[in-house]
């Protein structure tokens, strides 16, 4: 790691604080302006509420670096609200919280032998969709709000839940460990485990002189990943209970804080050594990211800080360019992570030294920004263009289709390099049953060529070792790459009833095999097979064990589950009635992607009768304004794309853009 040139000085304050600001509204998207709105600065942060006019809007400033929760709640409403990465000097704007009716929730607190246990306290609630978010009970207790705690019974109650959203919580208790637990259906016991006691002290560097009122914070580096805050006593110890595993910790106090994330192992069986927690002088360090070509700001680029050995914050820039970390005084590691859009640079780390009460400034960062990719498409006559051709990137995989011009030509743009710097894709056409898979350097970025040849088809069966048939089994067509490294998921879909599969766009030329994810024995894979233009694989077998069974809608009416519980037939939507149509379930998160797909697909296909509708897993952010119906809902099966006839039935289930020239065939 080489040493960045840095400038000691005094750097003045950021020229500019972060805001942010939005509205709450509710499930129709009428402003909510009698809510209240609040933002948590990270996990050891407080919360402070802000103000809502009366159409809903609200607004926070002075907002530190890093992650936040914003969240809100009204009256006869369920709390709602998203986690946000800040930047420095970001100006988060058109923040979008819907609120659902609230509904309540019972149940008990039991211990591991189903003893109650009375005075456990509910200290964080999780909403898990459309966009986690933790919403800080204990915190919110000197705002006026109850902590909901176990009863002599151990029965509970949690109220102001939003209906129809998935939700997890933290129970904490001082003779247990802290128990986080995610709610499934009408299920809403907790069980609490003694679990192993850990103590331990928090010193000085150097002094060794105890620390108090020190925060101790320890992260599960297990699912869920739960983080349990403890402080030590006017000696500087500290305990707690946790259950056995790894956990990831560090201490902060005012103006001190330890190196980095220490691992500690947590065991069951034996004695657990006390731990001990080392603070020092805090200090800070800022920098810019840059572009090397115009000089402009790079926003988004995610920078790391390393200190002992330690991962000890991760961060990214603002829409200035700007980056900060507030570390422990001594020796530490500030690495770019990655910057969309830009190549990495040639030094990615740079080691510095901070003296406590240092704010260090680090000589400006530049990046170049990743190349467009130029490939021209022709037919399989291999001189014709392909005007019309849609690509899809496999590797780094991106949703959606970019366009070839009447010339064949097709400009592709991509926000990340991998790491052996080959760009993966397949080309294919909607007016032929034609494709093709391709890969590009950085050195042949511009005016590449590739012809498509005729598609291939493959089919077979899954079973049992018993000659079951497996319904709703999960398969892939992988391209193993080079020397079995860099594979690539060339096409996804899901068995039959009747346990047979079929694909129709198979690429040929192309070495593949059809894979089970997550099986560890043969039987969840096919022999390699290499087909020519036209050529099919009509009898692989994969003998699994029946817990990969799931649910297949093929040759049935697609119906999806809205909040409320209903299942709701695709043909109930007005748009979709007697149109072959493409349903996409996803996340609230992906739902921009998913319409910019769905833009691109109807830009290829011309005028089809092709019709489209988007479900979102909880719900979807009301300031979304499209043409396009995006509803809320659950997947009725494993996949995420359903194709549909005009009679709302399915016949093809996938977890991507569908082959185009599968829809091209609407026409």
């Amino acid at each position: 790691m080489l040493t960045a040139a840095v400038a000691v000085m005094a750097l003045a304050m950021f020229s500019g604080a972060t805001e942010l600001s939005g509205c709450v509204r509710d499930e129709q998207g009428q402003a909510l302006g009698g809510a209240r709105v609040f933002l948590e600065e990270g996990m050891t942060g407080p919360v402070r509420e802000g103000s809502v006019s009366p159409d809903g809007r609200f607004y926070f400033d002075e907002i530190l670096p890093g992650q936040v929760g914003v969240f809100a709640v009204a009256e006869g409403y369920g709390f709602g609200g998203m986690s946000l990465t800040v930047g420095v000097e970001d100006r988060l704007s058109e923040v979008s919280i819907a609120l659902r009716p609230a509904v309540s929730k019972k149940g008990k607190v039991k211990n591991a032998r189903g003893d109650a246990v009375a005075g456990a306290r509910f200290t964080r609630l999780l909403l898990l969709a459309p966009y986690k978010v933790g919403i800080p009970l204990a915190k919110l207790v000197s705002l006026g709000f109850d902590e909901p705690v176990s009863g002599k019974k151990g029965g509970y109650v949690l109220d102001r839940l939003p209906r129809g959203v998935p939700i997890g919580v933290k129970v904490a208790h001082p003779l247990y460990a802290q128990e986080a637990a995610v709610f499934s259906g009408d299920h809403s016991d907790v069980v609490l485990y003694k679990g192993v006691l850990v103590q331990g002290d928090v010193f000085t560097r150097g002094e060794n002189r105890a620390v108090s009122n020190a925060r101790v914070i320890i992260k599960n580096a297990q699912p869920p990943h739960d983080t349990a805050i403890t402080r030590t006593d006017n000696m500087g110890a500290f305990s707690i209970r946790l259950k056995p595993g790894v956990y990831i910790y560090h201490s902060e106090a005012k103006g001190l804080r330890s190196p980095g994330g220490q691992q500690l192992r947590v065991l069951g069986d034996r004695p657990q050594p006390r731990a001990r927690l080392f603070v020092a002088g805090a200090g800070e360090i800022v920098g810019t990211v840059q572009d090397a070509i115009t000089g402009e700001p790079v926003e988004n680029a995610r920078l790391t800080l390393h200190t002992d050995g330690h991962l000890a914050a991760i961060t990214r820039t603002g829409p200035t360019g700007l980056y900060h970390f507030a570390v422990t005084a001594g020796e530490s590691v500030v690495r770019l992570a990655n910057a969309p859009g830009y190549l990495p640079p040639e030094t990615q780390a740079y080691r510095v030294s901070v003296a406590e009460g240092q704010r260090l400034e680090l000589a400006g960062l530049f990046l170049a920004p990743i190349p467009s990719f130029r490939l021209r498409v022709v037919r399989t006559d291999g001189e014709t263009p392909a005007d019309g051709a849609v690509v899809t990137l496999l590797r780094p995989q991106a949703f959606g289709w970019q366009v070839a011009d009447a010339e064949g030509w097709v400009e592709l743009k991509i926000n990340a390099v991998p790491d052996d710097g080959r760009i993966v894709g397949m080309v294919e056409h909607p007016g032929m049953a034609a494709g093709a898979l391709f890969a590009l350097s950085l050195q042949d970025s511009r005016d590449a060529r590739v012809q498509l040849l005729p598609w291939c088809q493959v089919s077979g069966h899954v079973s049992t070792g018993r000659g079951k048939d497996l319904a709703g089994v999960r398969i892939e067509g992988v391209y193993p790459g080079k020397d079995g490294e860099g594979a690539v998921v060339l096409w996804r879909t899901v068995s039959r009833r009747d346990g047979i599969f079929r694909w129709p766009a198979v690429l040929p030329g192309v070495p593949q095999r059809c894979v089970v994810r997550g099986t560890a024995d043969l039987g969840g894979e096919s022999r390699l097979f290499n087909l020519p233009p036209q050529g099919s694989e009509t009898d692989v077998r994969l003998v699994l064990d029946k817990t990969f069974a799931d649910t297949t809608l093929f040759g049935e009416t697609l119906s999806w589950r809205d909040t409320s519980g209903n299942m709701i037939p695709v043909t109930a939507i007005s748009r979709l009635k007697g149109k072959p149509a493409v349903v996409f379930f996803c996340r609230g998160g992906e739902v921009k992607a998913v319409l910019e797909g769905i833009a691109a697909a109807e830009r290829a296909l011309g005028a089809t009768p092709l019709a489209y509708a988007v479900v979102v897993r909880g719900g979807v952010m009301s300031s979304i304004t499209t043409r396009i119906p995006v509803l809320a809902g659950e997947s009725p099966g494993p996949a995420t794309t359903y194709v549909v006839n005009g009679k709302g039935k399915v016949i093809l289930e996938t977890f991507d853009m569908p082959p185009a020239h599968f829809l091209g065939a609407a026409k």
